[in-house]
């Protein structure tokens, strides 16, 4: 390979064009394909690889030429709903992967509220809890955790350890 710094004679042709051999783009760091700007200066010319700016959001970022326009991958997502390089199968799979995730994370609360209410009912504390809830709504079951320690007066392990079976 050829040293980089020690330049290299090449034509220009009849139309303006300049062919800059490869090993001096990679050794600038100059990806390919791009866009690179040509400054004219006072005996010579400046080549420097342009920011990619998102035409959507104008933030400098890496972009992706989409149907003729540089846009990144946040606008990309925000206009078509793929996320880059996704289809709309993956797409499916994904929403299908995070609905279900928001079902368990919704039956694992139900579950241990059902648990913390049990708890509440064993230490005769569940009639104070349905009027705090009438008057303030439903708690959350971290919410509900702490009412328990701190207002019904249970032990902390027994709240956070305790495995409860049904209570009638």
């Amino acid at each position: 390979m050829q040293n980089p710094f020690l330049g290299k004679l090449v034509e220009v042709g009849e139309d303006g064009t300049i062919t800059i051999p490869k090993f001096m783009l990679e050794f600038a760091g100059i990806e390919l394909p791009t866009t690179v700007e040509v400054l004219g200066t006072l005996g010579g010319v400046v080549i420097n690889q342009t920011e990619h700016r998102c035409t959507a959001c104008s933030r400098n970022i890496k972009t992706h030429d989409w149907e003729g326009t540089r846009i990144c991958e946040d606008c990309y997502t925000k206009i078509t709903t793929l996320r880059w390089g996704e289809t709309a199968e993956d797409k499916a799979v994904r929403e299908e992967m995070e609905a279900r995730i928001r079902r368990e994370e919704a039956e694992l609360e139900y579950l241990e509220r059902v648990r913390l209410r049990k708890i509440a009912r064993m230490y005769g504390a569940d009639e104070r809890l349905e009027y705090v809830e009438m008057v303030n709504g439903m708690m959350r079951s971290r919410d509900l955790r702490t009412w328990l320690i701190e207002e019904a007066n249970i032990p902390k392990d027994v709240v956070d350890g305790a495995e409860v079976t049904d209570v009638e």
